[in-house]
């Protein structure tokens, strides 16, 4: 019997940085509620998988090479629960929103209705 190594080591990918997802509860909001219309918006389309703090890996085999964007959707990918989303997969980002807890326009943001 000839036995052959396993050669190729398993990448890890995390599925934490232990950073927090919002700095403040008005952030929290808006990724909340973005992300809630998305799954509602395409709530038809089963191959539309949303997310929330989500780590992204781009490139098969690299995990230094992430993203956490507060919201995404990609499409060609079907709900499941998962702790990241890995661009080897076959799956695009298709898009994505970061929110930023400080503000980068001088505009008067309309409050969301409670």
């Amino acid at each position: 019997m000839v036995i052959t190594p396993n050669t190729a080591s398993e990448v890890i990918y995390p599925e934490s940085d232990g950073q927090p997802m919002a700095d403040n509860t008005k952030q929290f909001r808006w990724i909340v509620t973005i992300k809630e219309n998305l799954e509602i918006l395409f709530a038809t389309q089963p191959d539309v998988f949303i997310a929330g703090d989500l780590f992204w890996y781009p490139v098969a085999g690299n995990p230094n090479i992430k993203q956490a964007p507060d919201t995404l959707a990609a499409f060609g990918r079907r709900y499941k629960s998962r702790g990241d989303l890995e661009g080897c997969e076959g799956v695009r980002e298709e898009f994505s929103f970061t929110l930023s807890p400080i503000p980068l326009h001088p505009y008067t943001p309309i409050p969301l209705i409670n």
